[in-house]
């Protein structure tokens, strides 16, 4: 499965594979190889996509056209890149992680 969104929000950006892969401290080559869709995408790194790209991993991976975040007008080109250990507290990263396998059992009943 390739994730043509990765590709497409990374490059509205103006931002390279290098400076992503950076931010989310992986090798250039495992990046490129999560947007080709070669390698299984970590659900972690997927939560921090989400996060870096303002939307939601719903929207990322193609199972919604809807965002459900818009980017801000600050535009995220020109902010300076920063893992989100520290802006992002653990309460935010555990609602959005419940908020995911909600949705993921939801879809999972949907489909039986």
């Amino acid at each position: 499965m390739r994730y043509e969104r990765l590709h497409e929000m990374r490059e509205d950006r103006d931002f390279t594979q290098q400076q992503v892969a950076d931010y989310l401290k992986v090798s250039l080559s495992a990046y490129k190889n999560y947007e080709l869709g070669i390698r299984s995408i970590p659900v972690e790194i997927l939560i921090e996509l989400a996060l870096f790209y303002q939307t939601s991993v719903d929207y990322l991976i193609g199972l919604t056209n809807r965002p459900s975040h818009t980017p801000t007008a600050g535009n995220l080109q020109h902010q300076k890149i920063n893992r989100v250990d520290g802006a992002v507290s653990v309460k935010q990263l555990i609602l959005r992680m419940v908020t995911i396998m909600r949705r993921t059992f939801l879809l999972f009943i949907q489909t039986c």
